[in-house]
């Protein structure tokens, strides 16, 4: 996979064009599923192969916990593949080999190309992003029809996989409301989608849909975290209650004293429900974005390069920002603070200019930084920017 997809500008292009990132953003996110059919099975092949799997597998101990089996749409016990707490790949494969998928959860962490891929959704989507991928035997499936509480990307990076796809009783799930199988309804089958080698489908949390491969199948599933309305508001709730006495006081025992009349009850928390805090709105959500930025990981590639190697950073040193990074600037009578991730660092108010040019330039050379400063100056602030994981080095295209 060439760096230039991995960009805010390439990403989208490279998994759903030509279809455009306003039409993606205005006709489907959020709304409907999009498939995007390539016909070019070599389509991923600079990306991740099988053979990339075989060596993560031989070569990476994934532990347990993210490392599932399934087979015929029901989960294999992990007694049945682990050795205590360890994954025995003999066993894996043995069952792998008698139809069984294999189910690699956030494998991201052991991947360095499938970690940038992470990052760079990140960086397009805004919210937090895992990765998981599937290895299927043919004609088998490991999962019943559901739905996911997060949106979700499928790259088809191997073989081919069938994607029934059913309508749907209960629109946009919360994150807790985890699809039960027997106790939600499957509605009417409204398609079926065959994912080839190359393709892409996107499919909005809610929707419905049963997976099953017809050759051997790796698939990748990006899966996006998002926020919700409802998250500030429970946000806000949480916050009111701390700070009005009058949301924790005792629910009025003589308005109780008739269950099925429950007037007075609603009419006392219609008049609780009209209040509104303006100051507190503003704390809800910045309490989310902040609970957001920390969430989210940065790429410390080149940090330890710019520790063991300072003079690796010159006047004319190209760096950019790295994926991933979500960040604010704030500024008092003294000090502007550059703030991003779980990470922050304070300038003098008087270099407010610098902290703008460099969140608002995702690639510029050191020397360009524009302030009565020193090169020693611009290369420590770079420097320590590289260190936090804000900047990183230039790659090479």
């Amino acid at each position: 996979m060439q760096n230039k997809h991995l960009t805010n500008e390439g990403l989208l292009p490279w998994l759903i064009g030509p279809t455009s990132a306003d039409e993606f953003w205005s006709e489907y996110w959020d709304k409907k599923l999009l498939l995007r059919k390539r016909n070019d099975p070599a389509y991923f092949n600079n990306f991740i192969t099988v053979a990339d799997f075989d060596k993560l597998l031989s070569f990476i101990h994934v532990p347990h916990t993210n490392f599932d089996m399934a087979k015929a749409a029901a989960p294999i016990s992990k007694d049945k593949f682990c050795t205590g707490s360890r994954v025995d790949m003999n066993k894996v494969l043995k069952l792998h080999k008698d139809g069984a998928t294999i189910i690699l959860r956030a494998i991201h962490l052991w991947s360095e190309p499938l970690e940038k891929l992470r990052l760079s959704f990140e960086s397009i989507f805004k919210f937090p992003a895992q990765i998981n991928v599937y290895l299927t035997p043919p004609e088998n499936q490991s999962t019943p029809p559901h739905w996911d509480t997060h949106d979700l990307f499928i790259l088809q990076l191997e073989g081919s996989k069938n994607w029934k796809i059913f309508d749907a009783a209960y629109e946009a799930p919360l994150k807790d409301q985890d699809f039960v199988p027997g106790i939600h309804p499957v509605g009417p089958l409204q398609g079926e989608y065959m994912l080839e080698a190359g393709d892409v489908m996107y499919i909005p949390r809610g929707t419905i849909h049963e997976p099953q491969s017809t050759t051997y199948s790796i698939h990748a599933a990006i899966g996006i975290k998002v926020l919700r309305w409802a998250d500030v508001f429970n946000k806000y709730i949480d916050l009111y209650s701390k700070t009005h006495v009058d949301l924790r006081k005792t629910l009025p025992i003589h308005a109780m004293k008739h269950p099925g009349d429950m007037t007075d009850l609603i009419s006392a928390f219609k008049d609780m429900f009209i209040k509104t805090d303006e100051n507190l709105m503003q704390e809800s959500v910045a309490e989310i974005i902040d609970e957001l930025m920390v969430s989210k990981k940065t790429n410390a590639a080149g940090g330890l390069l710019a520790v063991a190697k300072p003079d690796i950073l010159t006047r004319d040193t190209i760096v950019q920002h790295n994926n991933g990074v979500v960040w604010r600037i704030n500024a008092d009578h003294q000090k502007v603070y550059l703030e991003w991730n779980a990470q922050s660092i304070s300038l003098p108010v008087r270099y407010k200019p610098v902290a703008d040019f460099i969140v608002e330039n995702p690639v510029f050379k050191i020397e360009d930084i524009p302030h009565q400063m020193s090169d020693h100056e611009k290369i420590a602030i770079v420097d320590t920017l590289v260190v936090e994981g804000f900047l990183r080095l230039m790659e090479k295209q």
